[in-house]
């Protein structure tokens, strides 16, 4: 098994850019936009530059590299992530944003507040397409959500039936059954 390497990392905080060391396993594949973890919290990869060693002139900025070919990894500290939310009712769809902490965990069947009301989470995709229960809000691309109800029951009151009480509906169901014998 191969030691990890001790890979350069310009660091892009407050305005500045800071050197620091990033380590990484030879066949880890670094992506431009990909999330890391890192001792001063979670980075995203904002540029991989190729060839910027001791005795080469040239770099070449590249949309992703192994580890192993020892890019300079560009990032940048992130505070929040901004999560997209689709909210669905019937025909309608309605697209919001919201920042959140990177680390923060979302769930099926959490309810959170957005634009001032409470939703329920529906469904949880990754940015692979694929979906899942849960998840952490950096890995996310978008949260399919519904407006929570306000406890009135199924859809809108309108469509329903009157709720009758249990003895009325007992008598309806019995006298249906005398009819039939009579």
């Amino acid at each position: 098994v191969l030691p990890p390497l001790e890979l350069e990392l310009r660091l892009s905080e407050g305005g500045e850019t800071v050197r620091e060391k990033l380590l990484a396993e030879p066949g880890d594949l670094l992506q431009v936009g990909e999330l890391l973890s890192h001792a001063r919290g979670p980075l995203e990869v904002t540029a991989l530059e190729l060839g910027a060693r001791k005795g080469t002139d040239s770099t070449k900025r590249v949309q992703q590299a192994k580890a192993r070919e020892r890019p300079i990894i560009w990032a940048r500290l992130v505070a929040t992530v901004r999560v997209r939310f689709a909210l669905h009712r019937e025909s309608e769809t309605l697209s919001l944003k919201q920042k959140l902490p990177p680390e923060t965990e979302l769930v099926v069947g959490m309810v959170l507040q957005l634009d001032g009301r409470a939703a329920v989470i529906e469904a949880l995709h990754l940015r692979g397409g694929k979906r899942v229960r849960k998840a952490a809000a950096w890995d996310l691309k978008r949260v399919t959500c519904r407006w929570k109800r306000d406890g009135r029951g199924r859809r809108d009151d309108k469509r329903r039936r009157p709720q009758r009480a249990s003895d009325e509906a007992r008598k309806r169901l019995t006298d249906r059954g005398d009819r039939r014998k009579g």
